[in-house]
């Protein structure tokens, strides 16, 4: 897991410019990895929303929270809390590469986990897709990325 500090009210940059970003600080900006897993878990549609278009610094620190719910044991039966997680590094990958390329051998073994036991989240394909393919996609992203670099 990511030791470093959490991001200063700095590397946010500007809160005014994005209220998912502002609400986002509110929640959960200076607290450390530890103290925010529960605020992830408690609505992490929300908290996703409100992280994916941090500042990569901020971004980078606060999905190992992230991680760290949607691997938590408790959160069996807790799809929107894996989609959430699967759906949101994904995007990162497609979007941002080279922003997650720092973190990424990091965080690629929670994303393995939380995609090989999609039936341990209750998470019905029918309704949330594949976790597999959302992991491989998130991969392909960032091997591609890799091998351009």
């Amino acid at each position: 897991m990511n030791e470093q500090r959490p991001p200063t009210r700095e590397e946010w940059g500007d809160l005014k410019a994005d209220l998912d970003i502002e609400f986002g600080f509110q929640e959960f900006g200076g607290k450390t990895i530890e103290e925010a897993v529960s605020i992830f878990a408690e609505n992490p549609i929300e908290r996703a929303s409100e992280l994916q278009f941090t500042p990569p610094v901020v971004f980078n620190y606060y999905i190992f929270a992230f991680a760290a719910a949607a691997t938590d044991p408790a959160s069996q039966g807790r799809a929107d809390l894996a989609s959430s997680f699967l759906t949101l590094v994904r995007g990162r990958t497609i979007e941002q590469p080279e922003t997650l390329a720092p973190v990424w051998p990091e965080l690629l073994p929670a994303l393995v986990s939380v995609s090989e036991h999609q039936s341990f989240y209750d998470a019905d394909p029918s309704n949330y897709g594949s976790f597999v393919r959302l992991r491989y996609e998130a991969e392909t992203a960032m091997q591609e990325y890799e091998e351009g670099s």
